[in-house]
């Protein structure tokens, strides 16, 4: 099973999403953690008006330890970065349980263009399948439109499909 759950307040409407979409992607069954989780405020960093993702993991991982849960994808709307990078759209534990995803960098309005739901909703879809990707132990690819390729860019991500390319998807599930 793989859970979804949000730090902070995020819209209903974008969990379901996510769920829907994961659930399909990986024929798992994928549920809607009723658990709101606190941004958790150590992660802040006020020199870089950011927070450190691996926090979030760190919180996620406490938060739930049923065995039952197979995989946790983390969403919140906070500003992330982690180690060397200025910021990240998500971050995951290879071959581990958690998955984390930002709304912040993947929203049109953070880069002052109008809001757009269909082009954020494709670009969280995204960003959640590859998050959730590397917990299955899938590293970054070379192809440019499977949904494991590394995203510098916000381009990055829009250019990518939601779709596993072929050598992706036969380490994902062995075929």
């Amino acid at each position: 099973m793989i859970y979804i759950v949000s730090f902070g307040d995020i819209e209903r409407k974008i969990l379901s999403l996510i769920a829907s979409e994961v659930a399909t992607t990986f024929n798992k069954p994928t549920l809607i953690s009723r658990k709101i989780l606190k941004i958790p405020q150590v992660a802040y960093v006020p020199e870089r008006n950011q927070y450190y993702a691996e926090f979030f993991l760190k919180e996620t991982l406490k938060s739930f330890r049923d065995k039952d849960i197979e995989k946790i994808l983390a969403v919140t709307d906070a500003n992330i970065f982690a180690d060397d990078l200025n910021f990240v759209f998500g971050i995951a534990q290879l071959n581990g349980r958690a998955a984390l995803i930002s709304l912040h960098m993947l929203d049109p309005r953070t880069y002052s263009e109008p809001y757009d739901e269909e082009l954020f909703f494709n670009r969280i879809i995204k960003e959640a399948i590859h998050e959730l990707g590397h917990t299955y132990g899938l590293r970054h690819c070379k192809n440019e439109k499977c949904v494991m390729s590394f995203s510098n860019s916000v381009s990055d991500v829009d250019r990518k499909t939601k779709e596993f390319c072929d050598v992706c998807k036969s380490k994902l599930f062995h075929e």
